[in-house]
């Protein structure tokens, strides 16, 4: 058995993406403490010509801070576009993003034959279910990456659970399996 992380991987995004927030948030009060600093250090230079290098050192200390604030917008926007992503499809599975996930971490070794999306309104009497499931059948190279895939699929954050339902070789004689894997959609509600 592995020892995973059993916080889905989008919560644990959201929540470095907050810390974050913070700290920038507490750098742009810094930076705009500065800014007001360095005006107060104009003025004072305006009263006072010999001060000019210390205003020309806090203008470099605002500029690298300046640089600072542009890099965490840039890294804000990647980290929203990622969780946006994965809003999108937990709330209404859209096929070719879905898709392009599945992708994503699938590998060399592993090749899909079909993907099925189950929604509670099909289940069974006999087995309900309380949230969409994905059904993926397909060939692996082995029995390791199967498990590697399932893995992978549930450190996405799209998934609350991925089970392997069924994994068995084609031949005796050969490596190759082909594989059955169920992936519960992590649930709507769970989403702040």
């Amino acid at each position: 058995m592995s020892n995973g992380n059993l916080i889905p991987k989008y919560r644990i995004e959201l929540r470095r993406f907050r810390r974050r927030l913070q700290r920038w948030t507490s750098i742009t009060i810094i930076a705009l403490a500065g800014t007001a600093a360095t005006v107060g250090v104009v003025w004072a230079s305006q009263q006072q010509p010999e001060q000019g290098a210390t205003l020309a050192n806090l203008q470099s200390k605002l500029s690298k801070v300046n640089a600072q604030i542009i890099t965490v917008r840039a890294e804000h926007a990647r980290l929203h576009e990622q969780t946006a992503s994965a809003r999108i499809i937990r709330h209404h599975p859209n096929w070719g993003l879905l898709l392009d996930a599945l992708a994503a971490v699938q590998g060399d070794l592993i090749v899909l034959r079909s993907l099925r999306l189950a929604t509670p309104s099909e289940a069974s009497p006999t087995e309900p279910l309380q949230q969409a499931r994905i059904d993926l059948e397909g060939n692996a190279s082995d029995t390791a990456s199967v498990s590697d895939y399932a893995v992978r699929l549930e450190a996405t954050g799209l998934f609350q659970r991925v089970m392997i339902d069924e994994s068995r070789r084609l031949d005796p004689n050969d490596e190759r399996v082909r594989f059955r894997i169920l992936a519960l959609m992590a649930e709507r509600g769970g989403e702040q």
